[in-house]
Formats: C-alpha cells, sequence, structure tokens
C-alpha cells in the first residue's frame, strides 16, 4: 500500500529528476524493499540478540553438532 508521504516523496523526486510519477514510486518502492533486505540480513554484535538469519545458522549448527 503507498502511503501519502510516499506519494509527497515521489511528487519531489518525479519534479527534481524529470521523471514520471510512476518511475518516482518505482524507485521509492524498490529503496524501501531494499531496507527490509538489509534489515534481515544484518550481522548483529552478540549470540544474544542474533538477526533472524544468525538465528537460524545458529540452530543448524547446533543440529548438525548432535
Amino acid at each position: 500500500m503507498i502511503t501519502g508521504k510516499q506519494i509527497n516523496e515521489a511528487k519531489e523526486l518525479s519534479k527534481e529528476c524529470k521523471i514520471t510519477m510512476a518511475e518516482a514510486l518505482g524507485i521509492l518502492i524498490q529503496d524501501e524493499r531494499n531496507e527490509i533486505l538489509k534489515r534481515a540480513f544484518v550481522l548483529s554484535d552478540s549470540d544474544s540478540h542474533p538477526s533472524a538469519l544468525e538465528a537460524i545458522a545458529m540452530q543448524l549448527g547446533e543440529k548438525e553438532a548432535r
């Protein structure tokens, strides 16, 4: 779902970069997807609060050790 904030950002982007609204919205949506992926794959500093991917890897490692 596209928010009002995204529409406003797309309007500004389309004006500044002289692109269509559709292109601007596409860029903003892709940027949001990239942010989600970065958060999903980020590595944490400690084992007490691992990222989702690290937690899965740790569980797999424990199963293989058995």
